[in-house]
């Protein structure tokens, strides 16, 4: 009885390490706002020290590539592979959705950057009756007839010329 060859793996070997599901989180898991220590002069040369909030610079996937050194096409071909780097990259996305709305809700992004954001990142849709979705179905009946409505159109215009 022969034996079979042992198949040899084709590709480059994985980058993957255990570690970077918890890295992933880490990344994610970031005080959503900074305080910045300013100083106010008023006219009369009078000075005023205060701290302002501002909004930390936005986690994204991308950038935690970046730092690994990595694509995103590899993360998405890591989530389907490693059942606890999908854990992590869920807790990731959720983490992100909580950085943008609190921000949002601190005033420190606008309304139309937020909600935009949050279309695109966490698959917000609008409401309409219970169905979540920005597109409209609009159903027509009946018919047009063409060739009235043009006679109909011209006939206004040359009286309006008249």
């Amino acid at each position: 009885m022969t034996k079979k060859p042992k198949k040899k793996k084709v590709g480059r070997p994985t980058k993957y390490d255990p570690i970077y599901a918890e890295k992933l989180i880490e990344f994610f898991d970031i005080d959503p706002v900074e305080y910045k220590d300013i100083t106010i002069t008023y006219k009369d040369g009078s000075t005023k020290d205060i701290s302002q909030e501002e909004a930390a610079p936005i986690p994204f996937l991308t950038d935690f590539c970046k730092t690994i050194g990595i694509t995103e096409d590899t993360i998405v071909n890591w989530t389907k592979k490693y059942p606890e780097f999908l854990g992590a990259y869920k807790r990731a996305k959720k983490l992100q959705v909580q950085f943008i709305m609190t921000n949002a809700l601190r005033m420190n992004f606008s309304a139309v950057f937020s909600i935009f954001t949050l279309k695109n990142i966490a698959r917000w849709q609008d409401s309409d009756e219970g169905n979540w979705r920005d597109k409209q179905d609009i159903e027509h009946s009946g018919s047009v007839n063409w060739t009235e409505l043009v006679k109909s159109a011209s006939n206004s215009t040359d009286k309006k010329t008249d």
